[in-house]
């Protein structure tokens, strides 16, 4: 158990007979409810009361077993292994407690596992497949399968990875599941099948010493997928990670991890006395893996390794493998989502208990076993998670919440969490574009859960960097997404008291709407005015009040873009006045908008819809965000010219901040979710046609509406996927031009450098001697004098020169000033573009090459970075 486990326990005990299960009731007929609850639970008691509850529930599960009723018995526990990783142990014991008295029912536990690993394999469930595997090893040392079974299992999957025909991420995948399994068998095989485990290892280290490297296997991007460059040498993937883990076992003589010695099976009391009275095994048959040669489906790539802490070091490497693996398996299961449910589950209102129960989430990990530093494992293994690239498996606010709800049942965790944002701090200026937005997102959750308090004082040293620093740009933009969940004056106290004012300088107090008379150019400001007063609650004229005054007063402005200007006109005038709530600027852009559409269908109209916007929520970017996504909404800024009109000015990019990005991926997302909505419609209506085909073979009326109706899906695809692919190459040209315009802005500022440092030598006088004014022997002399001192300047010249030069090469290698900054801020957006969005833009290659074809890149780094982003898929 985990420390502090016990009074997480005493705490939940209240609330224990009311809280839901993970599975629900359906399709287990005559399962009694008490039972069904206990075998579910079964080790999240205190060490102490282990052993004897496992003997009751031994009794009982033996007492449903005479009365017949054994069916749902085995269909729990399969369904617990598959859902609940962390209780294989404990519910292989049960299996082997209950398989010495009936033996038929260990026998019928074997098949089911059989049948449900098949399953897996057939579908390509590799979370099932492992955990399965895992429950096998546990079945072995408890005396239900033979050991020769379980060789025989695990062999099975290594001959996959001696298939040279088989899909490289299909050998990856069958050797990390053998090496997953050896930690709960290997003390096991080790007294018993020696040599087969000796066998297994060997073929394992045949498999790593020929696997090509990481970075060959992900196309040469490693370090896209990398959150931030790692400090030390070590693995680079997860399967690296398990193979050191397995070395680590090996050297420790195959003896099992300390974390998986539970009272259960120490050897010494009731429960494995029984196990070892054991009379009968069962025999498993051979599994057969089909289909080696295909892709596995649902894995684009094995995830890469995640260090942070590095006091885990002190940790043995088996105990912090085992930890982190059931701590991802648990934050797997108790997430919101439904994947995991049978079909006729999934759309039931209710069902599932615990799952999406983040509370429970947080018991069951603190219910692990206690290990050295378990704190600190977690908290690394759950960060792994969250910043996985290039996208986390469940939302940043479902890792938050579970991280705060550990801190709320178990106050050591608070340190090593706090240690865990230093060094994500520590590591802002290197870390991936979008893990920054993810730590700054999960930072402001968890502060407004715990009254904000945090030891702001520790960044005051961000103040006096410059603006473009990525630190300060990180406390920037925190600081405002705290404002964002509460108010400036809450977030202002919470840092005064921690003796950190000067950090709120960062953002601004004023957070206002700005009055459009402020910023409209002076001959259209009455224009602005009258229609502010049409459009105001206390009036609002009806629609045809407007378009008239319109076509009247703001057809033939005089100015070099009239369309644009009426545009600005009506969007700044009507942003303003709904400007004390999103109800009221919905209420009246939607009052008026067959208006707004029919003066906002251009490019340029669109440019200065969005410009008007920008500059009357200039002070707030939160505001400025959402009333930007519900005009993109209304469709009266496409997504394409969002991108645009974002990325058109440097000097617009680098004064907005993080809301560009923000803007930049939501305009982007808008296209690809149409893009497989529409998809998804064509299967759909792909699959009813042919299922209508097979029922008749005349073409009937039904027959020709579905073939119309696929035919106008299609036409949609078409053209949703070519707005798709303008879009995404419109980002990448506009990220492109940006970071040209910043590397030569840098080329010139050094050349100047240079060019001022060479006139600055050239007109340094030479030194005069005194004694150079003397005549006859005094001349030799002074000429001597002169040649020795003309030499010695020469030196000090050249040290000179030499120093100034190491300096100069110092401080560009560094790249601290604004322009190499912004260069790997925007190179970092690039990457994240391509990470996400990679199968989209491999669709469409061949129109990105053309376009970036048409840019001159002088920066060899951008010209690699844009070389990789082909790679990706």
């Amino acid at each position: 158990m985990g420390p502090g486990a016990d009074s997480a326990h005493l705490r939940a005990k209240a609330q224990h007979a009311a809280a839901a299960t993970p599975l629900p009731p359906a399709g287990m007929k005559g399962a009694d409810p008490s039972l069904r609850d206990r075998i579910i639970r079964a080790g999240d008691e205190r060490p102490s009361l282990m052993e004897a509850n496992m003997m009751q529930l031994t009794e009982d599960v033996e007492r449903q077993l005479m009365r017949g009723d054994g069916d749902w018995i085995i269909d729990l526990i399969i369904k617990c292994v598959c859902k609940l990783g962390s209780k294989v142990p404990v519910l292989g014991v049960l299996v082997g407690m209950v398989n010495v008295e009936h033996p038929e029912f260990g026998k019928r536990v074997i098949n089911a596992v059989h049948a449900r690993l098949e399953d897996a394999v057939r579908v390509d469930d590799f979370l099932s497949q492992k955990l399965v595997l895992r429950f096998s090893a546990a079945l072995c040392s408890s005396g239900v399968l033979y050991m020769s079974g379980l060789v025989g299992l695990l062999h099975d999957f290594l001959t996959v990875t001696r298939d040279t025909r088989a899909h490289f991420r299909r050998r990856d995948l069958c050797a990390y599941l053998v090496m997953s399994t050896i930690p709960y068998c290997c003390e096991t095989l080790r007294e018993h099948k020696r040599e087969e485990l000796e066998e297994i290892f060997g073929i394992l280290r045949d498999y790593m010493q020929r696997r090509p490297p990481v970075k060959e296997l992900l196309d040469g991007c490693l370090s896209m997928f990398q959150s931030f460059p790692p400090v030390d040498p070590g693995p680079l993937d997860a399967v690296e990670d398990a193979w050191e883990m397995v070395l680590c076992l090996m050297e420790a003589r195959w003896i099992r991890p300390d974390c998986l010695v539970t009272p259960l099976n120490d050897g010494t009391g009731r429960v494995s006395s029984r196990l070892r009275r054991s009379p009968t095994q069962h025999q498993m048959p051979t599994l057969l893996i089909e289909g080696t040669k295909s892709r596995p489906k649902g894995v684009r790539r094995i995830p890469v390794s995640f260090r942070l802490l590095p006091s885990l070091i002190e940790v043995p490497v088996p105990n912090l493998w085992v930890i982190q693996d059931c701590v991802r398996d648990i934050l797997h299961f108790f997430a919101g989502t439904r994947d995991l449910f049978e079909p006729e589950l999934k759309n039931q209102p209710g069902v599932g208990g615990l799952k999406g129960n983040v509370v429970e989430g947080a018991k069951q990990i603190l219910n692990l076993p206690s290990i050295p530093k378990f704190e600190g494992v977690v908290v690394e293994a759950i960060l792994s998670e969250m910043l996985r690239l290039p996208n986390s498996t469940h939302p940043v606010a479902y890792y938050a919440s579970t991280l705060i709800e550990l801190c709320r049942l178990q106050s050591t965790m608070h340190p090593a969490l706090g240690a865990a944002i230093n060094y994500l701090f520590d590591a802002v200026p290197t870390m991936q574009a979008e893990c920054v937005d993810r730590v700054v997102e999960w930072l402001s959750l968890h502060f407004s859960n715990f009254d904000w308090k945090w030891l702001w004082a520790d960044w005051l040293d961000v103040v006096m960097l410059p603006d473009h620093s990525p630190k300060r740009r990180f406390v920037a933009a925190l600081l405002q997404r705290c404002v964002r969940l509460s108010y400036f004056e809450r977030i202002q106290n919470a840092v005064t008291v921690e003796g950190a004012l000067d950090l709120m300088g960062l953002i601004d107090k004023e957070t206002g709407a700005i009055a459009p008379s402020e910023y409209i150019e002076d001959h259209m400001r009455e224009l602005v005015t009258e229609v502010q007063d049409m459009v105001s609650l206390s009036r609002r004229e009806e629609c045809s009040v407007l378009e008239e005054f319109v076509a009247n007063s703001l057809s033939d402005l005089t100015s070099e873009t009239p369309t644009a200007d009426r545009a600005k006109i009506l969007v700044a005038a009507m942003v303003y006045e709904g400007r004390e709530s999103f109800s009221h600027v919905l209420g009246i852009v939607g009052r008026y908008l067959k208006v707004l559409r029919s003066c906002v269908e251009g490019e340029q109209e669109q440019f200065a819809c969005a410009t008007a916007i920008s500059h009357t929520w200039k002070k707030n970017p939160q505001c400025f965000v959402m009333v930007m996504d519900k005009f993109v909404a209304m469709k009266l800024i496409s997504p394409i010219n969002l991108a645009k009109w974002l990325l058109s000015s440097f000097e617009y990019v680098e004064g907005r901040g993080d809301a560009v990005w923000e803007l930049m991926i939501m305009a982007i997302r808008k296209p690809v979710e149409l893009v497989r909505t529409v998809r998804r419609d064509l299967s759909e209506a792909q699959k009813e046609l042919d299922k209508l085909k097979q029922t008749s073979d005349e073409e009937d009326e039904e027959m020709i509406q579905k073939a119309d109706r696929i035919s106008r899906i299609k036409n949609v695809l078409r053209s949703s996927t070519r707005d798709q692919d303008d879009i995404l190459i419109a980002v990448i040209r506009g990220l492109v031009l940006l970071a040209n315009e910043c590397y030569e802005r840098k080329e010139e500022k050094e050349k100047e450098e240079d060019n001022n440092e060479t006139e600055e030598s050239g007109n340094k006088k030479p030194k005069l001697d005194p004694e150079q004014a003397g005549d006859g022997a005094d001349a030799k002399n002074g000429d001597a004098m002169d040649a020795e001192t003309k030499e010695e300047e020469e030196e000090e010249d050249e040290a000179s020169k030499t120093k100034s030069s190491k300096r100069k090469h110092k401080k560009r290698s560094e790249g601290n000033d604004k322009d190499s900054v912004w260069m790997r801020i925007l190179h970092g957006r690039i990457m994240q573009v391509g990470r996400q969005y990679g199968a989209q833009l491999h669709d469409c290659h061949d129109l990105l090459e053309d376009e970036l074809a048409s840019i001159t890149i002088q920066d060899e780094q951008l010209r690699k970075l844009l070389s990789s982003l082909q790679r990706l898929r």
